[in-house]
């Protein structure tokens, strides 16, 4: 899966013993608009010497209708964003932007349907497709049009007051569209079909654990030495310290299997746990994790990826709104490949965010936003600093 380094895991839901639930989103129609000029001193994420700042002006419109009924519920969100880039000029070859196709489109879907007190049915589907250089950059890969559908279907059976058994199907489907000539102009074009099922047991209303297993299938047609798949097992917790705290984590073993041979296949740990705190005027997300993952360039190479990251906000007063992020990461990258010998590349990551929201009158918001980003490396060639500022207005519309 594409992997985009200030992503934050997020924590499950604990759900009560006795009867099936699920978080529900809230109900309405909500529609705004937001006008953003962003200042960025380097867009191509360049090394030291080679960086491009530019204004960037977006406009994003949003879109959110949920409805909740006595047995189901139903959310669906949309996000447009257009960007205009005043200065894509860069000295490194392949770089070079056409502002006139700066255009994202996300799109997110939610369904639950309560079959019974105890059997509960559930639809997601998330559509990612952008071309800003955010994407491609963090991810090392030629400039181009990345579209990306995850679809996920699960059911939920509450067996007994404390055994719960899930089941679950999925598919991702990745198209990618290279902006030169090369004959790998689609070579990162794939498909992946997912199962897992989970077995769990509710201590009491506050503690869950459980066993899950997932196997993974993915398929690259235009380049089949890259096909692989995965057999994944491990043990999950849920606790509810308080009304305010509460920890989840997983920790297993992957296995991966590849098919064409070029890649090594083997067995590896992963880990991740979260503690999570939410109160009337406030809310903070932790999480330190472990995994190994393909490089997101898609080449032969993969990486151990080791992670401490966190988000929260604050509501100072009735109009008044602080966010923060922060992150650490530690990326042990090694070469796989038959022909190649092990690489010592190692990367660190460090990013720190501030944003602050203000009610001006009703419907009318001001917003600013400070992201500070670094790749430190004993590879020079993967070193890179950022600042990004934004401040713009939001309408809502109703």
């Amino acid at each position: 899966m594409r992997r985009i380094f200030i992503g934050l895991i997020m924590g499950l839901a604990l759900m009560p013993a006795g009867v099936v639930t699920a978080a529900t989103p809230a109900k309405g129609f909500k529609l705004s608009v937001a006008v953003m000029p962003q200042y960025d001193d380097n867009v191509y994420y360049s090394p030291n010497g080679t960086e491009v700042s530019t204004w960037v002006f977006t406009i994003a419109p949003e879109l959110e209708w949920s409805k909740e009924g006595a047995r189901s519920f139903f959310n669906i969100g949309y996000r447009g964003q257009g960007d205009l880039y005043l200065d894509t000029e860069s000295e490194i070859p392949g770089q070079e932007l056409d502002s006139s196709d700066i255009y994202n489109n996300y799109l997110k879907f939610n369904f639950g349907y309560r079959l019974s007190d105890h059997v509960l049915f559930r639809l997601r589907d998330n559509l990612d497709n952008t071309n800003r250089p955010d994407f491609r950059l963090v991810d090392e890969m030629v400039y181009g049009r990345f579209i990306q559908n995850d679809l996920l279907a699960d059911l939920v059976f509450k067996t007994t007051d404390h055994v719960e058994l899930s089941v679950g199907y999925g598919n991702t489907v990745i198209d990618y569209y290279r902006d030169d000539d090369s004959v790998d102009h689609d070579f990162i074009n794939s498909q992946g079909h997912q199962f897992n099922a989970g077995l769990y047991y509710h201590f009491n209303t506050r503690t869950k654990a459980g066993f899950i297993y997932r196997y993974y299938d993915r398929n690259f047609p235009d380049a089949d030495y890259m096909d692989y798949t995965d057999n994944t097992f491990g043990g999950v917790i849920e606790r509810q310290f308080s009304d305010a705290w509460s920890l989840n984590g997983e920790i297993g073993a992957q296995d991966r299997d590849v098919d064409g041979g070029t890649w090594s296949s083997g067995t590896n740990l992963y880990y991740n746990f979260g503690v999570q705190m939410q109160r009337e005027r406030s809310s903070l997300n932790v999480t330190v994790g472990r995994e190994r993952s393909q490089a997101p360039n898609y080449s032969a190479d993969f990486y151990t990826d080791y992670y401490l990251q966190g988000r929260g906000n604050w509501l100072m007063t009735a109009r008044d709104n602080l966010f923060l992020e922060f992150g650490l990461r530690w990326n042990d990258f090694e070469v796989l490949s038959a022909d190649d010998l092990a690489d010592d590349r190692e990367d660190d990551y460090q990013f720190i965010g501030v944003g602050y929201a203000r009610e001006m009158q009703d419907r009318w918001f001001i917003e600013s936003h400070y992201r500070f980003m670094n790749r430190g490396s004993n590879n020079a060639d993967y070193e890179f600093g950022k600042n990004v500022f934004s401040v713009g207005v939001r309408y809502v519309i109703f």
